[in-house]
């Protein structure tokens, strides 16, 4: 018995550590592509100025021979591996809170959609950044939607993607703000604790920890305050769009895929004990 028992707490291990090992696999998948962008990139880079075609980098995805024929198959279809990106304004609340509150919608390039709090009307603008697969996995929990206009004929589908619920901070990735936050924030770092309200010490531990972390991105230039709504697109668009290209994120640009059907590991656990 007792070698039974031990033998079972075995094969549970394993099958735990198989799990994540694929789980880490599947969200490796897709996120180094784009290869068949980089003629289009090399274009981009050697324009040093705003131009449209920093636009087209989702489009461009989705003209590719295998993504038509994904859309048009006519399958209920998610996203590959990559990330999303969402703006707005209030991160000094969402740091406190530890979530972004209500419906949000994503996109998949940042420079383009998730830049429109960057004025000077914003308190604490900033550009969240998610996996695509916990959207997806979102979406299977009814949380989140994949809302799209879609072209059978030309094999594009233009995507919308929405979460429904709250979205707790330990789901996002990274936090991308400009450098008058980030001035804001230095000087609260600055000063001692006992100085500070309980909802300015929540800040100031929340900011410290997403730094040490290096999980809080800061675009120096970009400087919200300093433009109105009339004036700031072009200026966030450059700036984002500039470190979008540096840091390759159009090979983690997620890729349109046919929907499987996922099961949470507690499921796969249940189903494996419960034989």
């Amino acid at each position: 018995m007792k070698r039974l028992i031990l033998n079972s707490c075995v094969l549970l291990f394993i099958f735990v550590c198989l799990l994540g090992y694929y789980s880490q696999l599947e969200a490796q998948q897709s996120v180094t592509g784009g290869e068949d962008l980089i003629p289009y990139v090399r274009k981009i880079k050697q324009n040093k100025s705003v131009h449209l075609e920093w636009l087209y980098l989702e489009n461009r995805i989705d003209q590719l021979p295998e993504q038509k024929a994904i859309v048009r198959s006519g399958k209920p279809l998610e996203f590959g591996a990559g990330y999303l990106y969402h703006g707005r304004d209030g991160l000094d609340e969402i740091l406190i809170n530890e979530h972004i509150p209500g419906q949000s919608y994503w996109t998949r390039a940042a420079h383009v959609w998730a830049i429109g709090s960057f004025h000077d009307q914003a308190q604490s603008p900033a550009i969240f950044v998610i996996s695509a697969l916990d959207f997806n996995r979102l979406r299977d929990e009814g949380k989140a939607v994949l809302e799209a206009e879609v072209s059978m004929d030309a094999g594009i589908m233009d995507p919308y993607p929405k979460i429904t619920s709250e979205i707790p901070l330990d789901m996002v990735e990274q936090i991308w703000i400009g450098q008058d936050t980030w001035i804001r924030y230095q000087d609260l770092l600055s000063q001692l604790d006992e100085k500070l309200t309980d909802s300015g010490l929540k800040l100031k531990t929340a900011v410290h920890a997403w730094n040490d972390a290096q999980k809080l991105i800061i675009f120096e230039g970009l400087h919200h305050t300093r433009h109105d709504k009339e004036t700031f697109y072009p200026v966030a668009y450059e700036i984002v769009g500039k470190y979008f290209v540096r840091q390759k994120l159009y090979e983690k640009m997620p890729r349109f895929r046919i929907r499987k059907k996922h099961i949470s590991y507690k499921q796969q656990l249940f189903r494996l004990i419960s034989g």
